[in-house]
Order: C-alpha cells, then sequence, then structure tokens
C-alpha cells in the first residue's frame, strides 16, 4: 500500500493552559507537537507523559501500562510483591479493554485480586479531528474505538463511509492499523495514518488485533486539517478487590475514558 495506518492524534488543549486544564485536554495538547517541539516534550516529561509518539500507537499501550500499573503500585504496594503488582495491574488492564471480569491468585504468596466494571457510561462532545486533506472527504459523528485492527483481505480504503467515495488507499490482507471510531450509524470505520484520520474501511474487512504493532508513516507537513465533528466516548469505573499476603482484602477504583488512541487514566 502506499501509507501504513498509524494512531490519531485529537488535540484539545493549548501548551500554555496546562497547568489549568483537565487531565484529558492536557494528554491531547502535549501530543500536538511532540515529535518536534522540544518545548512539549519537557512538559510531557514533567507531567508524566515522556515517551509518548503520537505517530506509534504502542506508545499509548505503554502509557496505559505505565499509568494502571503506578496505580496499583500506589494503592496495594505494601500488600502486594512486585509480581503480583504486575500480575494486577494486567488483571485491571484486560478488564478495562474487554469489559469483562477477570481474577488472578498466586499460590506462592496467597495474594490474589478481583476486578470487574462496576460503572460505564457514555459522553458524546464536539472534538477536533486531524484529517488528511487530499484523502479525506467526510468527517461524520464517531464512537470513538482507539484500538488496533487487521484487515482480513486486501482492501481499499475510501475518503468517506461508503463505496461511492474514491478510493484513497490500499489495505493488504493481514496488514494492523488503527481505528479511530466507528462512523455513527454506519459499518465503517475511520482509521489514521501517522496521527492523522486517513480514510475510512468497512467493518466487514477488519478484525480487533490489539496484540499486533503497526508500522506507522508520518503525515508530510501541510497536508493535514482540523474538522470538528461529534465524538461519543466511553467511560468505565473498575473496581479491585485486592487480597493480600496477610489475607486482608481491601477494594478501590479506577476510572478511563476512551480516547481516538485508545484507553486513557482519569
Amino acid at each position: 500500500m502506499k501509507l501504513r495506518f498509524g494512531v490519531f492524534v485529537a488535540s484539545v488543549a493549548c501548551l500554555a493552559g496546562l497547568a489549568v486544564v483537565p487531565a484529558q485536554a492536557q494528554f491531547g495538547g502535549f501530543l500536538k507537537n511532540a515529535v518536534k517541539d522540544a518545548a512539549t516534550k519537557e512538559a510531557m516529561k514533567a507531567a508524566g507523559f515522556e515517551g509518548l509518539d503520537p505517530t506509534n500507537p504502542d506508545s499509548y499501550k505503554a502509557y496505559l501500562k505505565g499509568k494502571v500499573t503506578d496505580k496499583v503500585s500506589g494503592e496495594f504496594s505494601k500488600m502486594l510483591s512486585k509480581e503480583d503488582v504486575e500480575t494486577q495491574s494486567a488483571s485491571v488492564r484486560d478488564t478495562i479493554y474487554s469489559g469483562e471480569s477477570t481474577s488472578w491468585s498466586n499460590p506462592d504468596t496467597g495474594a490474589s485480586g478481583e476486578n470487574k466494571v462496576v460503572k460505564e457510561s457514555t459522553k458524546e462532545k464536539k472534538e477536533k479531528i486531524t484529517v488528511m486533506k487530499d484523502k479525506v472527504e467526510e468527517i461524520p459523528p464517531l464512537n470513538l474505538i482507539g484500538m488496533n485492527y487487521e484487515a482480513l483481505e486486501t482492501t481499499a480504503v475510501r475518503g468517506g463511509p461508503g463505496t461511492d467515495y474514491k478510493e484513497v488507499d490500499q489495505l493488504e490482507a493481514g496488514e494492523v492499523i488503527n481505528v479511530i471510531g466507528k462512523v455513527q450509524e454506519s459499518d465503517w470505520y475511520m482509521v489514521s495514518a501517522g496521527g492523522a484520520a486517513s480514510g475510512y474501511v468497512h467493518s466487514a474487512l477488519l478484525m480487533e488485533a490489539f496484540d499486533k504493532s503497526i508500522t506507522d508513516t508520518t503525515v508530510p507537513e501541510g497536508k493535514t486539517k482540523k474538522v470538528k465533528t461529534k465524538v461519543s466516548k466511553t467511560c468505565k469505573e473498575v473496581e479491585q478487590a485486592v487480597t493480600g499476603e496477610d489475607s486482608k482484602t481491601k477494594v478501590e477504583k479506577l476510572k478511563v475514558c476512551q480516547s481516538p488512541n485508545g484507553w486513557e487514566v482519569t
């Protein structure tokens, strides 16, 4: 294909206001020019976002892993060994991604954990989407997904959510891309390349491939624009019930929300 697809970045905050805006807005603002702007990199580092690459979706998975591990460690480190902290963190992430309850136990330490989604809500808001000007013809309302998907067969990437739109690129069978979201009331996914929306693929031609990595392409400067559209995002509250080596149980909650790049700890 002409381009490989990467993760999309929606910038919702400016660097000058980072100290007074919510964490999600900070996240978007930090990512706006993270690769090119050294000052932004320093700001990301100071706020705990060091190492994020807006063209590499795998860095967002690492971000979530780090944030969840930090939360689990801060809440349960006095109860769990380092190994059990990692196990609990992985279990929490499984619950976040799947929405299903998960559990684990370690017979060597006697520790165990149970995780479940106790609250789920959906929010709708207007958000600016960065798109490739010469490829994307339309930006309809989206249900955010922010996950890697694999092409089931060679298929066209189109400029809009329908076969009547022109073909702007092509995916090979087995190729892994990032899906920004699903077009509302439609069976089409918006996909991204190098940080910008780059077209649409029918949902029947893609399957989830979270554990697979993407080879990214940087979008040429001047080839993108920002378009505001309505998005729907899901937030989850995960309850963690952890039993330590002393057989005492502690319950804590963790909240995450969807973004075009994946799940973010809020």
